[in-house]
């Protein structure tokens, strides 16, 4: 293999096991998770009842996984969606989707 694309499956490979690890400590060890009992509650929209409460809406929760890892040096991108919002990893080099994440 060229010593390109060798790099750009070891970022993705790191990519990876940084959102398996992530998605660990977020949902099952800090037990976040999306309110569906009480949706409409402002506590979902904000950051700190989000944190406190450990329960919001989409965007909410979006927005702190990807605060998080952005400082692993991993980036997400926002995609509204009808009826959703999602985060994507784009992969720099070589412009290829490798993920979508609903959150």
């Amino acid at each position: 293999l060229s010593l390109r694309r060798q790099r750009q499956m070891c970022i993705r490979d790191r990519c990876k096991l940084l959102l398996d690890a992530t998605n660990q400590i977020f949902y099952q060890q800090e037990e976040f998770s999306g309110n569906s009992d009480d949706y409409y509650n402002p506590n979902n929209s904000y950051i700190n009842m989000v944190l406190e409460n450990k329960k919001g809406i989409p965007i909410s929760l979006c927005l702190l996984y990807s605060c998080l890892l952005k400082r692993l040096g991993v980036i997400l991108t926002p995609v509204n969606f009808p009826g959703h919002f999602l985060l994507r990893y784009l992969q720099s080099t070589c412009n290829v989707i490798q993920y979508y994440m609903d959150l």
